[in-house]
């Protein structure tokens, strides 16, 4: 009984081997669809925007937010940056705890390659 069995789990095994090519592609598949899927509710449920890019040495972000520090705060408020291209240095102040870092690192999250949508 044993090597019946031995032998029809080697013969199944060979079979999906055979298919082993198409199988990786469409787990592939489902897995970036997933992740594209999980993103898009995300970004509905958050009211995530899409940039629009212009050719223009610009960046003008109104009401960013950083996207982990305003899910772990009670409060959030939101940030607006204008840089145009005469603009090549900002100085930002603030006292201790004021949220400088926060604040550069969601301007930083918008020049990011990988970033599908800003906040």
């Amino acid at each position: 009984m044993k090597d019946m069995e031995r032998a029809i789990t080697r013969d199944l095994v060979s079979h999906v081997l055979l298919f082993s090519d198409h199988l990786l592609k469409a787990i592939n598949f489902a897995a970036e669809l997933d992740c594209i899927l999980s993103l898009a509710i995300v970004a509905r449920q958050n009211n995530y925007v899409r940039p629009i890019l212009s050719e223009e040495s610009i960046l003008d972000i109104q009401n960013g937010r950083h996207v982990l520090q305003e899910m772990t705060v009670d409060t959030f408020i939101p940030n607006d940056t204008k840089i145009h291209h005469d603009e090549r240095i900002i100085i930002i102040t603030g006292p201790n705890y004021s949220g400088k870092s926060i604040y550069i690192k969601q301007v930083s999250n918008d020049f990011r390659e990988d970033s599908l949508w800003h906040v």
